[in-house]
């Protein structure tokens, strides 16, 4: 019987050896798989670190990429805005200088004009001076006829002549009345009104020849009235002075 438990406990020795050989051995296993396993989560751990960092790194990257996209789409959108109110500012001022050398060229045309006009008038003008030089060497020339012919009125009053009612007083008066620009038609009649005063005093031989220089006075004014030879002297009064004479 001894020998008998003692084999049993022999073979239950031996069984419970191996078996906790075989615990030991498998221990040593998951031991050896933990370790692995540790070291494994270790690695993945720092992998999941590393990715972790650099996921953050890309969103931090992504941020700066994003806000300096949208920093070049702010400049961008304001060079085009820039750029399109430059070319609307060169097109105004394109569109103004084409209104300045329009109005240039109106005001140049306008210019033109206003020498011409003033060419004209300064012509006019020195043609006003001479024709008003000439009027006045006419009345001049009018007021010594004029002079003349009263001083020899009163001579031939003083000498008893009735020159108060000539035969030719109408057509004197007439005459007379028509004082105006003309030709020598004054100095002519007043010549012969000489003439004509020195026949009176050699006997009133020369009223046939007074008559007709009072008539080639008259003719000389009317010519000098109508343009023939304006700006040279009296009128029709010339006339009348050689009718009186």
């Amino acid at each position: 019987v001894a020998q008998r438990n003692s084999h049993h406990f022999e073979v239950l020795y031996t069984d419970t050896l191996d078996q906790a050989t075989a615990w030991r051995d498998k221990y040593d296993e998951s031991a050896k798989d933990l370790i692995s396993a540790n070291v494994e989560r270790g690695e993945l751990q720092q992998v999941t670190d590393v990715l972790r960092q650099k996921a953050i790194e890309d969103a931090a990257a992504a941020d700066a990429c994003a806000s300096e996209r949208t920093r070049l789409g702010s400049e961008v959108r304001a060079h085009l805005i820039n750029e399109a109110a430059e070319k609307r500012t060169r097109e105004n001022d394109s569109r103004r200088v084409r209104e300045l050398e329009e109005d240039l060229t109106t005001a140049k045309i306008q210019r033109d004009r206003e020498t011409r006009a003033e060419e004209t008038l300064r012509a006019e003008l020195a043609q006003g001076q001479e024709d008003i030089a000439v009027l006045q060497e006419d009345l001049a020339r009018h007021k010594q006829w004029k002079q003349q012919v009263e001083v020899r009125l009163k001579r031939l009053g003083g000498a008893g002549l009735d020159i108060t009612r000539h035969p030719k007083e109408e057509h004197s008066k007439k005459g007379h009345g028509k004082e105006g620009l003309g030709g020598d038609g004054g100095e002519g009649g007043e010549g012969e009104a000489e003439d004509e005063e020195q026949e009176q005093e050699r006997g009133g031989e020369g009223k046939e020849k007074g008559a007709r220089t009072a008539e080639g006075g008259e003719d000389e004014g009317n010519r000098g009235r109508a343009g023939v030879n304006p700006g040279s002297g009296g009128s029709g009064s010339g006339g009348g002075g050689g009718k009186r004479a």
